[in-house]
């Protein structure tokens, strides 16, 4: 896939889901400033979907079992930073957004 902000092409891996860009670089305010609560929610738990983090959340689990790529296997997950630093970077937005309700 082409990341039109660094402009670079990325190999795609099964797992990518919607938002592949959150395993590759630190996202920036532009990639996330129109998405609505709904998808960043889905960007942000995304991430841990890819390591087979098990949802507590009934919707979250439902929506991520749909998906080919997700295997639920654990409670505790590793991120690196990149995921680290795109985790909070989205949870900003998130309250932003909740605020301004």
């Amino acid at each position: 896939f082409f990341d039109e902000v660094t402009c670079r092409w990325y190999t795609s891996q099964p797992n990518d889901g919607l938002f592949p860009i959150t395993r590759v670089r630190k996202l920036i305010y532009e990639d996330i400033m129109y998405l609505s609560p709904q998808e960043l929610r889905i960007m942000r738990n995304e991430i841990f979907a890819r390591h087979g983090y098990i949802f507590v959340s009934g919707d979250l689990q439902e929506y991520f079992m749909q998906k080919p790529w997700y295997k639920p296997s654990t409670k505790t997950v590793t991120l690196n930073s990149i995921e680290q630093y795109n985790i909070l970077l989205i949870e900003q937005q998130e309250q932003k957004l909740k605020q301004h309700k």
